[in-house]
């Protein structure tokens, strides 16, 4: 420990006596360091913190299973838990909870916010104790509409009761019904869905009375059922339900999931009409971060970042040996000095070591600030959609040992080949101070090329992702998503929170189309049940009359979407055969539909498809399509042509639509006209969204966008470093070979053969990294094809493109050097030898 203590003593005067090396050093190494712990603390929040709640490690998550690769597990149907809940004996409770979207009561307007419903016991279940008040109580959970009372988020009671304690016994009003507050929840606790923050909870049994049409007055205890509160509550066909356990003292994981697997056997006998098939699954709640098939891409997509900033500090650890090999030649006096007195190699190797470790913690210490400014950002960071993000980034213990981690491989990494070289030099001609090429030097020579070989190669991956997804968002943003964005207004409405049934639904939306179109600067209103692109999608199982498969899963899904009148128009999407839907397509009508050209082909391919009939899987009688319209993008824009149905809104039971108006100005000055109009029409209607078309499609951007903003910080930073690395190595060549230079100049040689040769050494090294980075890219980049629009994975532009530049940032950061070399005097130079 004496010997340590002295190696550090010795290794800060060291450090402390070259303030420009080490200032250069450690901020190069706080880049590297800062963007890995930044990464990690994203990582650690959505995939290895466990949840705030007592001994996470005896919970257990309960699901069906299904087929399908991304969502393999999917939510219970309230009687299913029910069932299982009871049966379970090796667990001490089963708990169920569901996001749920309510219209909240503020200022005499409604806000759509998301809570949480959840069973009775599920504050206790997790151990999680109110700060203030209590949370809900068995019986609240007891009957159908009888206890309004929700517990708020500790968020919620900042924002909205600023922290007052006397906020219990408050009323809020959720979907027009009074609900009071009995409960504050602890900050550290937002739910058991990782990343979403609810602004409360509210007991599952009062769901028919949150969703109930007519207006239900919770005060009298009485619940009116409908087919949407039915469906919730008292079907099985509908999975809504995430469901966890806690086991008992001395059961395990495999008692549980015999328990409940057996009890969903059982459930498939009883109940084969909902149930056939419907197999249970029980995993440790550990293993389950969001959804178990979604959990592969989170872990896939954070292995992606991980190597991206691996990479990253790769190219400053590379920097930084470079400039311990330089500062290794400065120093062979003083190791030959050392050794000649008796200091062995390790010994010396240790030392070196120990300035590169504290190098490194010195960049580490810088990263972490820099992380935690990351971590202060991204907690700001408020995306398009009605959903408050709670990803709560923390500087905790693992971020912390993560970047100790880090900081050793990355002293090992610049550290270790230096020291070893310095070890190694001649002691006559060091102690001598000869410049000759000894064995050491040319070691040392060969080590500094291939750190510069290494760090233009991971520059060039960097570089190549960056042009694609670069390229890629250009593409995003040309391509034609068969309508007319601009010059559109959206209005998303949700009357089923306020209690309005279909008709009184289609009355206000006919109300208000009417009010709209008679404003200045509107060209046509419409209504839609939902937008393309917009990640809310319905699909259903379609067919050809008379094609219609035997077995139920043997059905096509298609894309649907219930519009308006005048929708085609409004969104200027072009009708190629027939007609758009109109007053003639009312609630009694002969049922219609109009179809795209993919489905108009794929059904009746080289056929008139006006006059002919379709089936919807879950509807008795088919429908008559009317219309042909043009084929466009629904869900990405990057996917192949996808077959879709429009239907008439008026001929369904839709609540919740899209109001869509197309303005013959400038569309933005017509959102408070917009809002005026709903509000004296129903001042306390829930308005979901209010703005431009083109904003909204900034959410189906995201992703492109994202993808270049990464790797093109990235890849622009580790271009920036391999070039300063590359300048390092020029500069600090010239300066070794100025006796080789000067006999050159001496016996004849002109400026531009110097010039030649340090510029040809230099993009030697750069030659052969970019062909090197070019073979990793092809590798990296099959990773990201998934992510490009418009664009391969191999393209040949962009990789010929980012070989010249990052060519041409090696050749400017060479002249210098070069043409320092090009003016060197041979009388200054042989002298100075």
């Amino acid at each position: 420990m004496e010997s340590i203590w002295s190696d550090i003593k010795f290794a800060v005067r060291t450090l402390t006596k070259s303030p420009g090396f080490t200032a250069a050093a450690i901020v190069t190494l706080a880049l590297g360091i800062g963007l890995n712990s930044a990464v990690f603390s994203l990582v650690n929040a959505v995939l290895l913190r466990p949840l705030p709640v007592e001994r996470p490690d005896e919970l257990i998550t309960v699901w069906n299973a299904e087929t399908s690769d991304l969502l393999s597990h999917v939510p219970l149907a309230y009687p299913d838990y029910v069932d299982l809940r009871d049966a379970a004996r090796s667990v001490a409770g089963l708990i169920a909870y569901a996001m749920v979207p309510l219209a909240l009561d503020v200022g005499g307007e409604s806000q759509m916010v998301i809570a949480q419903t959840v069973s009775g016991n599920y504050f206790d279940l997790l151990g999680v104790r109110a700060v203030v008040g209590r949370t809900f109580a068995p019986e609240e959970s007891a009957a159908k509409g009888t206890h309004p009372v929700a517990v708020l988020s500790h968020a919620a009671w900042r924002r909205r009761f600023g922290g007052a304690a006397d906020v219990i016994g408050k009323t809020v009003r959720l979907n027009g019904n009074a609900f009071t507050v009995i409960g504050v929840a602890p900050q550290e606790f937002t739910g058991v869905i990782r990343g979403f923050n609810p602004e409360l909870w509210v007991p599952l049994m009062m769901i028919p009375a949150l969703q109930a049409s007519g207006g239900l007055n919770v005060e009298s205890g009485e619940a009116v059922e409908t087919p949407e509160t039915l469906d919730r509550l008292d079907r099985r066909r509908t999975r809504w339900l995430w469901v966890m356990g806690r086991l008992r003292p001395q059961s395990t994981v495999e008692q549980a999931r015999a328990e409940l697997q057996l009890q969903g056997r059982r459930l498939q006998e009883q109940y084969p009409d909902t149930n056939k098939d419907r197999d249970v699954v029980v995993l440790p709640a550990g293993e389950v971060k969001f959804l178990p098939g979604v959990d592969s891409v989170l872990y896939a997509t954070s292995a992606v970042l991980l190597a991206l900033v691996g990479m990253i500090l790769l190219i400053t650890s590379a920097n930084v040996a470079n400039m311990l090999l330089a500062r290794a030649a400065a120093r062979r006096r003083e190791i030959a000095v050392r050794r000649s007195l008796g200091a062995s190699r390790l010994r010396l190797v240790r030392q070196l070591l120990t300035e590169s470790l504290l190098l490194a913690l010195a960049g580490a210490a810088l990263g972490l600030l820099l992380a935690g400014w990351s971590n202060a950002v991204v907690n700001r960071l408020e995306l398009p959609l009605p959903v408050e993000l709670a990803l709560g980034l923390t500087l905790d213990w693992r971020v912390l040992a993560f970047t100790l981690l880090v900081a050793g491989l990355a002293a090992a990494a610049f550290g270790l080949a230096p020291a070893l070289q310095s070890s190694r030099s001649e002691l006559v001609s060091a102690l001598k101070d000869e410049s000759g090429t000894t064995s050491a030097g040319a070691g040392r020579h060969r080590l500094r090329n291939a750190l510069v070989v290494v760090q233009v190669t991971l520059s060039m991956v960097l570089l190549i992702g960056a042009g694609l997804s670069l390229r890629s968002m250009l593409n995003a943003h040309r391509v034609d998503p068969g309508f007319e964005p601009s010059g559109l207004l959206e209005a998303s409405l949700a009357p089923s929170l306020q209690g309005y049934d279909a008709t009184r639904a289609e009355q206000f939306y006919r109300q208000l189309a009417e009010r709209v179109a008679a404003l200045p600067g509107v060209a046509s209103v419409a209504t839609a049940s939902a937008l393309p692109l917009s990640f809310d999608f319905n699909i259903d199982a379609v067919s050809a009359e008379g094609q219609e498969p035997k077995g139920r899963k043997d059905w096509p899904e298609v894309d649907t979407a219930q519009v308006g009148p005048g929708f085609f128009e409004t969104m200027r999407i072009p009708i190629l055969r027939g007609r758009g839907f109109d007053d003639r397509d009312r609630p009694g009508a002969a049922p219609v539909a109009i179809v795209n050209q993919t489905l108009a082909q794929r059904f009746w391919p080289g056929a008139d498809p006006i006059g002919k009939r379709l089936r919807f899987e879950s509807e008795p009688q088919s429908r008559e399509v009317v219309g042909v319209a043009r084929s466009g993008k629904y869900r990405t824009l990057g996917e192949a042509p996808r077959p879709f149905v429009y239907c008439s809104a008026a001929q369904t039971e839709l609540r919740d639509r899209t109001v869509l108006v197309r303005a013959s100005g400038a569309p933005g000055a017509l959102l408070s006209a917009l809002r005026r109009e709903i509000r004296q029409l129903d001042e306390k209607m829930p308005v979901t969204a209010l703005r431009p078309v083109e904003e909204g499609l900034g959410v189906t951007l995201l992703l492109p966008r994202m993808g270049a903003a990464l790797f093109g910080l990235f890849g622009v930073l580790g271009m920036i470093l391999a070039a300063v690395g590359l300048y390092g190595v020029m500069a600090y060549m010239v300066s070794q070979r100025t006796r080789e230079i000067g006999i050159r100049v001496a016996v004849g040689a002109q400026p531009r053969d110097i010039l030649r040769l340090v510029l040809g050494g230099g993009l030697k090294l750069t030659a052969a990294g970019v062909a090197l980075g070019i073979v990793g890219a092809i590798g990296l980049t099959r990773a990201i094809g998934v992510l490009l629009y418009g664009i391969r994975p191999t393209d040949p532009i962009t990789f010929i493109g980012v070989a010249v530049l990052l060519l041409g940032t090696a050749a400017l950061a060479c002249f210098v050097p070069a043409r320092r070399a090009a003016r060197t005097d041979p009388l200054i130079a042989l002298r100075h030898e």
